[in-house]
């Protein structure tokens, strides 16, 4: 266990490591997360059975990002847009502003299973780190469901 965090599992779905001096809440499929403290912005995480077996997890976590910054118009800054690929899933991520406000998102695909994460705040802080710590901390659950 990383010194700080506690451990948390949403069976049938992922662990993740949340730092002790941020907390979650749950509301059907969506996890919001942010800091107890002087919280600069959300972490808010979206969970979805994945319909495109057909397709590459590379190619479905390229296109529900795309759908996403195209969706709520977001203006990606240059150089953000990534695919970042694991033995375990694909990562693709971007950021930018969105409404004024910064954002980040990412969408984490396996054979099975996909996430969506936003990160939101008024402005690119030192929290968006942290928020990318607990991002990358996650883990799909691969046991049946």
């Amino acid at each position: 266990m990383r010194q700080n965090e506690k451990k948390y599992l949403f069976e049938g779905w992922f662990s993740i490591y949340i730092p002790e001096t941020w907390e979650y809440s749950v509301d059907e499929d969506l996890l919001t997360i942010h800091s107890k403290t002087n919280a600069q912005g959300v972490l808010q995480i979206s969970f979805f059975h994945r319909k495109e077996i057909e397709e590459s997890i590379r190619d479905t976590a390229d296109k529900h990002l795309n759908k996403f910054l195209d969706q709520y118009d977001v203006l990606v800054d240059v150089n953000t847009y990534k695919i970042i690929e694991s033995p375990y899933h694909i990562v693709a991520t971007a950021s930018g502003s969105y409404e004024g406000e910064f954002i980040k998102v990412w969408t984490i695909v396996n054979e099975n299973k996909m996430l969506l994460v936003t990160y939101i705040s008024p402005n690119k802080s030192k929290e968006l780190s942290k928020a990318t710590d607990i991002v990358y901390s996650i883990n799909f659950d691969t046991r049946e469901t």
